[in-house]
């Protein structure tokens, strides 16, 4: 996942969970352009500027001007939110390195990025007056130490800003943040858009193209006896094992319905299932396991766009399920498995 990735994932994510009605990469203003706030802007940056001693380097200026500091600016990512309740604009920094960001030169790491934020932060002040500004750095791999001094350093920065009473506040997505709040919501309402001509999103629809196939293979094994097989030999999906290569999500889509249409659920647990509490203990999962389609009336996100029939009524099933070294839901999952299967 290079940087050029990752900023089509931000770009996605921006127009279609922060609903942004404008969004572009690499960002950069025009000369033409009136500059607002200069006094602001520039109270701002040496407030920064003094907030930050430990970075000797941290002279946001430079020696350049303003007006050549706002020109010499790049946005990796720019979106633009226009509400009844607030017109926000996101500015996002992008970034990722195979190796974990620059492990050995932190400091040095950190002052870069909160310089990064500034430069940005300047920006937005400058040409989007009476707008919210959403400062976000955005990496799916940082080393921990830079990542624990950078968590320090955006904390402060908040303190900075809310102080001086700016519209502005910082966000760090990295790591499992970084999945949780980009990536995974991303990815999961890619199967609810008809169309799309996003270069992250056209890439996810192509990889669903196997997952599908693979899917449907699953499905065709499960119901079809083996050869010289017994007839009262379990069930294809009450062997889990036959089911180890599989990612969460095919676990999910494959097993999981077979299992709520036999006769070991009853439609009290099918009940317990619409119930968020619930499957949160059962499954640690943040959403129903189901939600059924008299009780809505659009396409839920983070639920699969294809409806489940299951004893007589159709239902959506919840997409939202990780495996990673973070949070693996696939154990409660095999668990509850294993107790249905019967």
């Amino acid at each position: 996942m290079k940087n050029g990735v990752v900023e089509s994932l931000v770009y996605s994510y921006l127009r279609q969970i922060k609903k942004c009605q404008v969004t572009q990469k690499d960002w950069v203003c025009s000369p033409n352009w009136e500059i607002k706030n200069r006094s602001e802007i520039i109270g701002l940056i040496d407030i920064i500027n003094a907030g930050f001693p430990e970075f000797s380097n941290m002279n946001i200026f430079d020696n350049n001007s303003l007006d050549l500091l706002l020109a010499e600016t790049e946005v990796g990512v720019m979106g633009i939110s226009c509400e009844k309740k607030a017109n926000t604009v996101y500015i996002v920094d992008a970034v990722f390195d195979e190796k974990g960001l620059k492990d050995g030169f932190t400091q040095k790491t950190v002052e870069e990025i909160i310089k990064k934020y500034v430069n940005c932060m300047a920006c937005a002040l400058a040409y989007w007056d009476g707008f919210e500004i959403k400062a976000i750095f955005a990496s799916p791999k940082v080393n921990k130490s830079v990542y624990t001094a950078l968590e320090d350093a955006v904390a402060e920065l908040n303190k900075l800003l809310k102080n001086d009473n700016m519209p502005i506040e910082c966000f760090l997505y990295c790591n499992e943040e970084f999945y949780d709040e980009i990536l995974n919501p991303t990815e999961n309402i890619s199967g609810q858009l008809a169309d799309s001509h996003e270069f992250f999103l056209k890439s996810i629809e192509l990889y669903s193209l196997f997952d599908v196939n693979e899917e449907e293979q699953d499905d065709e094994n499960i119901d079809k006896p083996a050869k010289k097989e017994k007839i009262h030999k379990e069930n294809e999906y009450e062997k889990l094992d036959k089911y180890k290569h599989l990612r969460i999500g095919q676990l999910v889509r494959t097993v999981v319905p077979k299992i709520l249409n036999s006769r070991t659920i009853s439609d009290g647990d099918l009940l317990d299932y619409q119930d968020r509490d619930f499957c949160k203990e059962l499954f640690d999962i943040q959403y129903p396991l189901l939600i059924k389609l008299e009780n809505t009336h659009i396409q839920p996100a983070r639920y699969y766009s294809k409806l489940y029939e299951i004893k007589g009524g159709m239902y959506y099933l919840c997409s939202e399920w990780y495996e990673n070294k973070f949070k693996n839901d696939r154990i409660k999952l095999e668990a509850w498995i294993k107790e249905n299967k019967k």
